[in-house]
């Protein structure tokens, strides 16, 4: 077995399995295991319009790429747990779904 059959068996039987690391939740209504953190707060500064106390928070969401027939593109709004994000980033990392999230917060 090489190194990228034994990553590929990790994928759904370690990283993104429910009794380990994983939880299930829903995109658009439907439903994923994977994996959703978020990171802290932070001041946008680069923002076209400025406005005083909105911070953005990013989320990422990690899924079994395979899962997923139409992955989301760039700045489509998408909701997950009756929140609505856009997304910033979609890339595919050895058959991970890395899906990059913002959210405005106040």
């Amino acid at each position: 077995m090489t190194f990228k059959d034994q990553l590929d068996r990790d994928v759904n039987n370690v990283f993104l399995n429910p009794t380990e690391f994983a939880d299930n939740f829903s995109i658009d209504g439907v439903v994923y295991t994977g994996i959703i953190y978020q990171d802290e707060f932070t001041h946008e500064k680069a923002m076209a319009k400025q406005i005083e106390g909105i911070f953005i928070q990013n989320t990422h969401i990690l899924i079994d790429s395979k899962a997923v027939k139409t992955p989301p593109v760039d700045g489509q709004r998408i909701k997950i747990k009756n929140k609505f994000y856009y997304v910033d980033d979609v890339q595919n990392e050895q058959g991970v779904l890395h899906i990059t999230l913002r959210a405005n917060q106040s």
